[in-house]
């Protein structure tokens, strides 16, 4: 059965002839063009009822397809990695909110395919909300777009080397060395700079680019999720008394330094919230997302959660 009306595009394996692994790689390599048009029109697809089990039978399939699977090298969120290509969705605590991003737009170095597996859907709540990036560049104000076209954003990240507030850099990038660490990041085109063992990275980003395959217009943003605004009260508090916003975990300005205006970001939040979907898991799903086309999220859960992440270009 595929259902049309909503994002993500729904296919279920009542309409194959046998809902095994093989058969859903087979469909996809067999009509990776139809399948790519799909994705490209819906933005995410979700495949279910195709008798995937386990980490190892979620690898299997993202390993099977024509894509170029990628390591959460760079990644800012917390995670585990499982296998070679398959990590945890992001650990933060169950009552938290995380909100609607794409993964790593706050980098020029941002996978485009992300695939989700429920392994285990939680008793209650932790939906994985999607929103579409077309729609929420046409619902910002046009001046605002223009804005942010003209003067692009610059995303901070500050990371420890083994103790402080969020991921070290040794996590980030899975590597103890700093010469090896320095490489990629010379490679990646990205500015750094050490203090003492911490290390700062600042990468200017576009945020409004056109789709490479589609053409369409999208907004490709996390500052509303990176800016301080996003803390909580009692969080913010606790770290300006200890910190400058740029030398917190995240921090994003325009390029030029201006400061982003915390009414247009609180705008760009409600715009999201008025446009995202959602969508209760199913163990065994398995969804594809084009990272440029659609965000996502995750809702608050209670009971035990296992959904798994892998990326790809």
């Amino acid at each position: 059965m595929i259902n049309e009306n909503s994002l993500p595009l729904i296919i279920d394996s009542k309409d194959f002839p046998e809902n095994s692994i093989e058969n859903l790689i087979h469909y996809i390599i067999k009509d990776y063009e139809k399948v790519n048009i799909l994705l490209m029109y819906y933005g995410a697809i979700l495949f279910r009822g195709f008798n995937i089990n386990t980490v190892n039978d979620f690898e299997y399939l993202v390993s099977s397809l024509p894509i170029s699977n990628l390591a959460y090298i760079g990644g800012d969120s917390p995670r585990t990695k499982l296998s070679k290509k398959v990590y945890t969705s992001t650990e933060y605590p169950a009552d938290q909110s995380i909100a609607l991003h794409n993964e790593m737009s706050f980098s020029n170095n941002y996978p485009k395919y992300l695939f989700f597996y429920c392994e285990l859907p939680s008793s209650q709540g932790g939906e994985t909300p999607l929103a579409d990036n077309r729609e929420l560049y046409k619902q910002l104000p046009a001046s605002l777009i223009q804005k942010y076209q003209q003067k692009k954003l610059k995303y901070v990240m500050n990371l420890h080397s083994g103790y402080g507030i969020g991921k070290s850099w040794q996590d980030v990038f899975e590597t103890d060395s700093r010469d090896e660490l320095e490489t990629i990041l010379n490679r990646r085109g990205v500015t750094y700079s050490w203090k003492n063992e911490n290390l700062k990275i600042i990468e200017i980003v576009q945020p409004v680019i056109n789709h490479p395959k589609t053409k369409e217009w999208i907004f490709f943003s996390q500052a509303h999720q990176w800016h301080p605004s996003n803390l909580d009260y009692d969080t913010y508090e606790s770290l300006i008394e200890m910190i400058t916003e740029t030398d917190f975990y995240h921090y994003v300005c325009y390029a030029d330094d201006e400061p982003l205006d915390k009414e247009e970001l609180e705008l760009t939040r409600k715009i999201i919230d008025n446009i995202k979907i959602i969508n209760p898991w199913k163990k065994g799903d398995f969804l594809f997302i084009d990272n440029l086309l659609c965000m996502h999220g995750r809702n608050p859960f209670k009971g035990e959660r296992k959904i798994r992440l892998s990326l790809a270009n």
